[in-house]
């Protein structure tokens, strides 16, 4: 199979944090512009653009669908803004102590975490009071966070220590660290629980290459590990974990999750910001901070790899229309028995 950009969708700025709902009807992406896009999945169409503050960083949905939550920088720390997404209208933004740089749900839907890169903290807010119930500190955090299936262990990455902490989401505090050994960069969970991905920032590339590593959950043990160049800044599980998406600098890399192998790329300039999977579909989209698009990636059949890759399909037709009606036809009946 050969993965290439199926679709270009114009954006009014250049684009940072892209979320869907749930349904994959429509994808959010925050834009330099100050403003959300709506874009139509079906029609690839921008149907609505909507207001909300200075500095995007990062957007995340609720399970209904019915919210979606966008962080911003302000000059005095950052902010958090509610869209209503039946009227796609945003809330009047609520202020935040410190700079935001990604912001995740529970899968319950009620609570947000937050990473604040000025205070190497992440922050819980409960989505029906926005008031902060609970504030984890680090002596370093970066922006990487990722929520297990459950929303019982939070992880959280560490670009000075080169570590991922797992937060207990029920007491907020760290159980337990994963060594690893570069500095850690997108962080993804498989929806089996098994396995965490971290991409990582090899020491002394000059942040030009670095791992990709898969753990095990409970061990912590190394499954598998590839370089990168460039690094994966941001990666995405497609639902059943059976394919890894990464994104770094001017580079779209697709990876067998379970075998630790690179099975495409696609060349897509500039620094890829975010990238996410719609539900439903094996299409990515991704945003770059240089151009003012969200890039759609899908794949086609490779004929030069696959020269009959519809062979098994042509025979199922053949055997349900031409060979197995043969066994229900029978010989004319005579007119007269002998």
């Amino acid at each position: 199979m050969t993965y290439q950009i199926l679709q270009k969708v114009p954006l009014p700025g250049s684009g940072t944090g892209i979320a869907f709902a749930p349904d994959g009807r429509h994808a959010y992406v925050c834009n330099s512009a100050g403003s959300v896009s709506v874009i139509d999945t079906a029609t690839y169409a921008v149907t609505a653009t909507i207001a909300v503050g200075p500095n995007l960083r990062d957007i995340a949905m609720s399970p209904s669908g019915s919210s979606a939550y966008v962080v911003f920088e302000t000059d005095d720390g950052g902010a958090l803004s509610v869209i209503d997404t039946a009227t796609n209208t945003a809330s009047p933004a609520a202020a935040l102590p410190a700079r935001p740089a990604t912001v995740l749900v529970h899968p319950d839907g009620t609570r947000l975490f937050l990473s604040c890169f000025d205070d190497n903290t992440v922050r819980v807010i409960d989505i029906a009071t926005r008031v902060n119930i609970a504030t984890i500190q680090f002596t370093y955090a970066d922006r990487y966070l990722a929520l297990s299936p459950s929303g019982d262990e939070l992880y959280v990455g560490h670009d000075e220590d080169n570590v991922v902490s797992v937060v207990n989401t029920t007491i907020y505090a760290v159980t337990s660290t994963i060594a690893v050994g570069d500095e850690p960069a997108g962080i993804a969970v498989s929806s089996s629980n098994t396995r965490v991905y971290v991409g990582s920032i090899g020491l002394n590339t000059n942040r030009n290459a670095g791992p990709l590593n898969a753990f095990d959950v409970g061990n912590h043990a190394r499954i598998w590990s590839i370089q990168f160049s460039p690094p994966a800044l941001t990666i995405a599980l497609n639902p059943k974990a059976t394919f890894l998406y990464a994104g770094g600098k001017n580079v779209f890399t697709v990876v067998d999750a379970g075998a630790g192998k690179i099975v495409g790329t696609v060349q897509t300039g500039g620094w890829i910001m975010d990238l996410a999977v719609q539900p439903g579909a094996e299409l990515v989209y991704l945003t770059n901070y240089e151009q003012d698009y969200v890039s759609v990636i899908g794949w086609r059949p490779d004929s030069d790899h696959n020269p009959w890759p519809d062979l098994g399909r042509l025979l199922e037709t053949v055997w349900a229309w031409v060979l197995r009606p043969t066994r229900f036809i029978r010989p004319p009946r005579p007119t007269t028995w002998l």
